[in-house]
């Protein structure tokens, strides 16, 4: 199988998982995983002759120049010595799947806009309530934002709750507008449980400060920012006057988790989002379609992850502002590029970010 050199992501179903191949001219092979880490140097005569050669075949021809005269990365060993390549400098300039061109897919996180608990500095969870006045302003900028840059989605994506589902309604108007000979009705929505804010149990509709007082913020930061803290659930009885969510009847993706009221932990979140990414986000972006996500700042957080690989620092530092739109670029191994993605307004949405951090975090 002869194999141009250059830089080339291959999903083979031969082979266990996608992997990044750096090809020299004399077919030398440099193996790297899918955080572009240097696994070994191998020849590519070798892989093939190992593993067969590969069936559906998929190449993202990423780069295409002269390698630059400088050592081989220290520590790799193989039958042989490679050029070197610096994977932070390396940029696409074509893109081949299955032999055909085409774009990458473009994926967009929102956080929906300020709801009313929000304003009131309460914990929401699983509660459905709409937006604040500023919260439809912040919408109506986000999509603003989305058109300034030239993003027009082909799927919408939300959760089942209110305050996702009006941040969507005013922000689709906008983009379809953008959209030559588009109207709203053309743009296709998803709703999910999948995406529905984690449930925050006992501590839905209390103020943030309450609970803070009540269980000291070593408990209170457990509770809200880690991975694993999980609130006790709203004890039988007192859910009905929360207005929480309804449980997701779609026979297509029944809901199996996440049920209103019990309490749910972040990693339970992340559990329930990492199956909408592989079946249901990374097939669209793979294809080259544009996706907005419209979700909440823990099951988005949770998407982050399941993204980006987070470890449970990177997880607990994490904060999304509302409304503030993150851009990835997906390319046809599934890849989002940048890792964390890129603010479209990066001055006010770190701004907003820090803010949050200061209040005790998303």
């Amino acid at each position: 199988m002869p194999v141009a050199a250059g830089v080339w992501t291959v999903t083979a179903s031969t082979w266990s998982s996608v992997t990044t191949l750096v090809v020299a001219d004399d077919g030398g092979c440099l193996v790297v995983d899918p955080n572009v880490t240097p696994v070994e140097l191998v020849d590519l005569a070798d892989e093939v002759a190992e593993h067969g050669a590969p069936t559906n075949l998929s190449l993202a021809h990423e780069h295409r120049r002269a390698w630059p005269g400088r050592p081989a990365p220290p520590g790799v060993a193989g039958p042989r010595r490679l050029p070197p390549w610096d994977p932070v400098r390396t940029e696409r300039t074509e893109v081949v799947a299955m032999g055909t061109p085409g774009a990458p897919g473009t994926l967009v996180l929102v956080r929906h806009g300020e709801s009313t608990a929000n304003a009131a500095a309460t914990f929401t969870g699983s509660r459905d309530v709409g937006l604040s006045a500023h919260g439809i302003e912040q919408s109506h900028r986000a999509a603003e934002l989305m058109v300034q840059a030239g993003i027009v989605p082909d799927l919408v994506v939300t959760s089942r709750m209110l305050r996702a589902q009006r941040t969507a309604e005013t922000m689709l108007p906008v983009l379809a507008a953008a959209a030559a000979g588009r109207v709203v009705e053309d743009l296709p929505i998803r709703r999910t449980w999948r995406l529905n804010e984690r449930d925050y149990g006992l501590l839905m509709g209390m103020a943030k400060t309450e609970v803070r007082e009540l269980y000291g913020y070593d408990q209170f930061y457990s509770w809200r920012r880690t991975r694993h803290g999980r609130p006790p659930p709203v004890p039988e009885g007192e859910d009905t006057a929360l207005n929480l969510v309804g449980v997701d009847d779609d026979p297509t993706d029944p809901q199996t988790a996440a049920m209103p009221g019990r309490g749910e932990s972040l990693d339970d979140v992340v559990e329930r989002v990492r199956p909408l990414w592989s079946r249901t986000l990374a097939p669209e972006l793979v294809e080259g379609h544009c996706v907005l996500v419209i979700g909440h700042g823990n099951s988005l957080r949770a998407l982050c992850a399941a993204i980006d690989t987070l470890d449970d620092e990177e997880l607990e530092g994490l904060n999304l502002p509302t409304a503030q739109p993150i851009v990835y670029r997906v390319d046809h191994a599934g890849r989002a590029t940048p890792r964390g993605g890129e603010y479209l307004d990066p001055d006010n949405a770190w701004l907003e970010a820090i803010r949050i951090s200061l209040e005790g975090g998303t």
